[in-house]
C-alpha cells in the first residue's frame, strides 16, 4: 500500500507499506479524500502533544467499503466505557487513539478504521465535503462549552457572538454559530485572507468587521487563530459575565498579560476550552454542511494529489490558504 509517512519534523516520507488486516470490530476503507488542515502542518513543521512518530497523517477523511459504501469518520477510537464516554464526551477519554496522531491516518490508499466510528454521510452530500465535518465538529464543540446548552443557544437569537481569525475554522464556525441562531460578527485583521473569503462571506451572509468594538459589546468570543493577541482582544471585546472559549491553542513561548487575567476576575467573566469533537457533533457537522454547499465549497482550495502535500505544507501553516483535498493516490 502507498503511503506518506511523517518520520521526523519537516520530512515526509513516501512508503509503500504491508496493511495489516482490519481488527476485531474496525473495517477497512478505500480512502477517497483527505483534507489537509494547519495542525496536520503543525506536526509537519514542530510536533504535536499527542503525535507519535513515524506516523501517517490525515484525519479529516471519508472512505469507501468494499461494498462501495462512502463513510465520513469520527477520527478516533475511545474506550465506551470510561465516565466520559458514557456522558457522551469521548473526545475527552483519557485513553482515547485518534487517527493521524496515535495511529496511522488517512495520506495511503486504505485505512483500517473502528466501526463505531463511521457517519453515514447526508443525502446528496458528495463525498469531498465530508473532509469539512471535523474542523465543523470541532467549531460544534466549542459553542456547545460555552452554554453546555445547546438548546439555549438556538432558542436565544439576541445574543451574539465574536469570531476572531478568517481562516476554515473561523469561517466554518461562523456557519455553526449562525445555525445556533447567534448573530455572528467575525474579525480578521489580515485584508488579504478577508479578500479571499468573499465568495463565503457573500454566500453566507456574514458580516465582517474592520474593526473591533471597544464597547464590550459580545455576550460571546471565541479564538480561531493560534495568536495570544486574540485572546486580549476577546476579553476585551465581552460584556460583563460574558464568556470567552479557547478554541485554537497557543504556543508554549506566548505570554498573557496579568491585566487581561484580571479583566476575567473583575468583570466575572467565564473561560472555557474546546478540544476535538464527538461523533455525534460530526453527525450534526455533516447535516449543516449539506445545508450550507455553496459557501463551503468556497473554501476548497485545490484537488492535490500526495506527491503535492509536502509542497504545500508552508502555505497551509502560514494560514495562506484554505483546505486542500487529496483526492488521488500514487500509482
Amino acid at each position: 500500500m502507498k503511503s506518506l509517512q511523517l518520520t521526523k519534523k519537516e520530512k515526509l516520507h513516501f512508503a509503500e507499506i504491508i496493511k495489516s488486516p482490519p481488527q476485531e470490530g474496525e473495517l477497512r476503507l478505500k480512502v477517497k479524500f483527505c483534507g489537509i488542515c494547519r495542525t496536520d502542518a503543525k506536526m509537519y513543521f514542530e510536533g504535536q502533544r499527542d503525535l507519535r512518530m513515524p506516523r501517517i497523517l490525515g484525519h479529516e477523511f471519508c472512505g469507501t467499503d468494499s461494498e462501495g459504501r462512502t463513510f465520513a469518520v469520527w477520527p478516533a477510537k475511545s474506550c465506551g466505557t470510561c465516565k466520559y464516554c458514557r456522558s457522551g464526551s469521548e473526545n475527552l477519554c483519557p485513553t482515547i487513539e485518534i487517527i493521524g496522531f496515535h495511529r496511522d491516518g488517512a495520506m495511503a490508499e486504505y485505512i483500517n478504521v473502528p466501526k463505531a466510528s463511521l457517519i453515514e454521510l447526508p443525502k446528496n452530500l458528495p463525498a469531498h465535503f465530508a473532509i469539512f465535518a471535523e474542523p465543523m465538529a470541532c467549531g460544534i464543540n466549542a459553542l456547545q462549552q460555552m452554554t453546555k446548552n445547546s438548546c439555549e443557544l438556538r432558542n436565544n437569537d439576541n445574543h451574539n457572538l465574536l469570531i476572531i481569525g478568517g481562516g476554515t475554522c473561523g469561517l466554518l464556525l461562523a456557519i455553526v454559530a449562525k445555525a445556533y441562531g447567534l448573530q455572528v460578527s467575525l474579525f480578521e485583521s489580515s485584508h488579504k485572507k478577508t479578500v479571499k473569503s468573499k465568495a463565503f462571506i457573500e454566500s453566507s451572509e456574514i458580516e465582517i468587521l474592520k474593526n473591533i468594538p471597544d464597547d464590550r459589546s459580545f455576550d460571546y468570543c471565541i479564538n480561531a487563530t493560534a495568536s495570544s493577541e486574540s485572546f486580549s482582544i476577546g476579553i476585551k471585546s465581552l460584556k460583563t459575565s460574558g464568556t470567552f472559549s479557547l478554541f485554537s491553542g497557543f504556543s508554549k513561548k506566548d505570554t498573557i498579560p496579568a491585566n487581561i487575567i484580571n479583566e476575567i476576575h473583575y468583570r466575572q467573566l467565564n473561560l472555557t476550552g474546546a478540544y476535538g469533537c464527538t461523533k455525534q457533533q460530526m453527525a450534526e457537522a455533516l447535516n449543516i454542511i449539506n445545508n450550507n454547499k455553496i459557501a463551503v465549497k468556497s473554501l476548497i482550495e485545490d484537488f492535490i494529489v500526495l506527491e503535492k502535500v509536502e509542497k504545500a505544507m508552508p502555505a497551509i501553516f502560514a494560514g495562506e490558504v484554505f483546505r486542500f483535498i487529496i483526492t488521488a493516490r500514487l500509482q
